[in-house]
């Protein structure tokens, strides 16, 4: 429990620092370290995710990085998709949630891969680029339906999909996205959490410690990321991103499993 703390911990500081909200790391320590069945560990995990997004929103908020009119229009879109498949997630395949689980952390990874090719400037948490206004607005909000989907189904507070939807399709500049995914994830969490609650596939023993622990890291990854040089935590984190990918790739498709 002591190391599960401390991962949650550490998960949510890089979740905070870089909009990930932690899920895409919590669900996995769940899943392999513990055992726990993976619906149960998608319900925990939201839990956390919405402890990581509300610290990390308060330490955020100083730098007033987040755009409220890109809340506005994206939460909407990520809530519906989220709300909708949490109702159902209980009924899907284990193993299919195994295999979207995988497919979503090496999306992450690549995304992230991306991200460290690009010029060094870009891959800090500084102040944000003026900007005319998020393009392609429509795609975005269309494209964070499936952001809320993956949330409700995999746990994951859905960044993974929200943050390149924002840099690659909305343009909107990286610190704003990171900071913006932040405050988007816990509303999708918060919109799948009530489903799983419903289905009792929350459990209590295992998120009060990791979303304590989340929130903490969250706090303090918020308060450092204005002048956190993001580059070498993001490398260490895709690494643990393609690890991850793996096993639950291997758990969707191992006979046994």
């Amino acid at each position: 429990m002591l190391l599960l703390s401390l991962a949650c911990l550490l998960a949510g500081g890089v979740g905070a620092t870089l909009g990930l909200g932690g899920g895409v790391f919590i669900v996995p320590l769940l899943t392999i370290w513990l055992g726990v069945p993976v619906h149960e560990a998608a319900g925990t995990s939201l839990v956390c995710v919405l402890a990581t997004s509300a610290a990390g929103s308060v330490a955020l908020d100083r730098t007033r990085l987040a755009d409220p009119r890109l809340v506005a229009y994206l939460g909407v879109a990520t809530v519906a998709g989220g709300a909708a498949s949490a109702v159902v997630a209980p009924a899907v395949s284990p193993r299919l949630v195994f295999g979207l689980f995988g497919l979503a952390t090496g999306w992450a990874a690549w995304r992230l891969v991306a991200r460290l090719r690009a010029p060094a400037a870009a891959a800090q948490m500084g102040p944000a680029p003026p900007a005319e206004g998020p393009a392609n607005l429509g795609v975005g909000v269309g494209a964070c339906v499936g952001a809320g989907v993956a949330s409700g189904l995999l746990g994951i507070g859905g960044a993974p999909v929200q943050v390149p939807v924002m840099t690659e399709v909305m343009r909107v500049a990286a610190p704003v996205a990171f900071a913006t995914s932040n405050v988007l994830v816990g509303i999708t969490a918060a919109a799948s959490t009530a489903a799983y609650y419903g289905n009792g596939l929350i459990r209590a023993d295992l998120a009060a410690p990791c979303a304590l622990a989340s929130a903490i890291g969250a706090y303090a990854g918020g308060r450092l990321a204005p002048r956190l040089p993001v580059r070498p935590l993001v490398t260490f984190f895709v690494v643990v991103l393609v690890y991850l990918t793996g096993r639950m790739l291997w758990k969707a498709i191992a006979p046994g499993a």
